[in-house]
Protein backbone atom coordinates (compact mmCIF):
# COMPACT_ATOMS: atom_id res chain seq x y z
CA UNK A 1 0.00 0.00 0.00
CA UNK A 2 1.52 3.27 -0.88
CA UNK A 3 1.85 5.94 1.34
CA UNK A 4 0.11 9.60 1.05
CA UNK A 5 2.77 12.34 1.87
CA UNK A 6 1.13 15.14 3.99
CA UNK A 7 0.35 18.45 1.78
CA UNK A 8 2.21 21.29 2.30
CA UNK A 9 0.24 24.35 3.09
CA UNK A 10 2.30 28.15 3.33
CA UNK A 11 0.82 31.07 4.35
CA UNK A 12 1.38 34.50 2.80
CA UNK A 13 1.27 37.19 4.13
CA UNK A 14 -0.95 39.49 1.75
CA UNK A 15 -0.84 43.83 1.36
CA UNK A 16 -2.74 46.32 -0.15
CA UNK A 17 -0.73 49.40 -1.16
CA UNK A 18 -1.98 51.23 1.85
CA UNK A 19 -0.98 48.77 4.12
CA UNK A 20 2.06 48.07 2.41
CA UNK A 21 2.98 51.72 2.57
CA UNK A 22 2.24 51.41 6.74
CA UNK A 23 4.96 47.89 6.72
CA UNK A 24 7.68 49.76 4.93
CA UNK A 25 7.45 52.52 8.03
CA UNK A 26 7.36 50.61 10.75
CA UNK A 27 9.44 47.47 9.75
CA UNK A 28 12.62 46.78 11.38
CA UNK A 29 13.64 45.20 8.26
CA UNK A 30 13.24 47.38 5.53
CA UNK A 31 15.82 46.77 3.78
CA UNK A 32 14.70 43.11 3.02
CA UNK A 33 11.40 44.61 1.29
CA UNK A 34 10.94 45.19 -2.17
CA UNK A 35 10.94 49.07 -2.63
CA UNK A 36 7.57 49.41 -3.94
CA UNK A 37 4.07 47.65 -3.71
CA UNK A 38 3.95 47.42 -7.48
CA UNK A 39 7.17 45.18 -7.18
CA UNK A 40 6.18 43.03 -4.13
CA UNK A 41 3.18 42.33 -5.71
CA UNK A 42 4.91 41.11 -8.70
CA UNK A 43 7.58 38.99 -6.96
CA UNK A 44 5.00 37.48 -4.73
CA UNK A 45 2.93 36.38 -7.31
CA UNK A 46 6.20 35.03 -9.30
CA UNK A 47 6.93 32.79 -5.62
CA UNK A 48 3.52 31.69 -5.66
CA UNK A 49 3.32 30.78 -9.37
CA UNK A 50 6.48 28.53 -8.06
CA UNK A 51 5.31 27.17 -4.91
CA UNK A 52 2.33 26.06 -6.76
CA UNK A 53 3.83 24.66 -9.38
CA UNK A 54 5.94 22.66 -7.08
CA UNK A 55 3.05 20.97 -5.32
CA UNK A 56 2.76 23.51 -2.30
CA UNK A 57 -0.57 24.88 -1.57
CA UNK A 58 -0.28 28.85 -0.98
CA UNK A 59 -3.10 30.64 1.44
CA UNK A 60 -3.55 34.50 0.81
CA UNK A 61 -3.69 36.02 4.12
CA UNK A 62 -4.51 39.54 4.58
CA UNK A 63 -2.47 41.78 6.75
CA UNK A 64 -3.53 44.81 8.73
CA UNK A 65 -0.34 46.37 10.20
CA UNK A 66 -2.03 48.34 13.15
CA UNK A 67 -2.69 44.50 13.86
CA UNK A 68 0.44 43.15 13.33
CA UNK A 69 1.99 45.58 15.57
CA UNK A 70 -0.08 45.13 18.40
CA UNK A 71 0.61 41.53 17.89
CA UNK A 72 4.33 41.82 18.22
CA UNK A 73 4.27 43.84 21.09
CA UNK A 74 2.33 41.65 22.90
CA UNK A 75 4.41 38.67 21.66
CA UNK A 76 7.87 40.91 22.62
CA UNK A 77 8.94 40.71 18.90
CA UNK A 78 10.03 43.46 16.48
CA UNK A 79 8.39 43.65 13.64
CA UNK A 80 10.61 41.91 10.93
CA UNK A 81 10.45 39.18 8.50
CA UNK A 82 9.94 36.12 11.15
CA UNK A 83 7.44 37.57 12.71
CA UNK A 84 5.31 38.64 10.25
CA UNK A 85 5.69 34.61 8.66
CA UNK A 86 4.64 33.82 12.54
CA UNK A 87 1.79 35.86 12.25
CA UNK A 88 0.07 35.34 8.94
CA UNK A 89 0.54 31.51 9.88
CA UNK A 90 -1.43 31.78 13.07
CA UNK A 91 -3.81 33.89 10.90
CA UNK A 92 -4.45 31.23 8.71
CA UNK A 93 -4.85 28.48 11.55
CA UNK A 94 -7.87 30.69 12.27
CA UNK A 95 -9.16 30.44 8.91
CA UNK A 96 -8.42 34.47 8.01
CA UNK A 97 -7.17 33.75 4.61
CA UNK A 98 -8.50 35.29 0.97
CA UNK A 99 -8.14 32.08 -0.24
CA UNK A 100 -10.75 30.08 1.77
Amino acid sequence: MKKESAKVIVSVGWYTPVEWSLLKAHSVDTDKLDDTYEAWLTNAGNVIKRMEASGISVVRVPIRIAELQQWCAQQGLPLDGDARARYASERASGGHCIDG
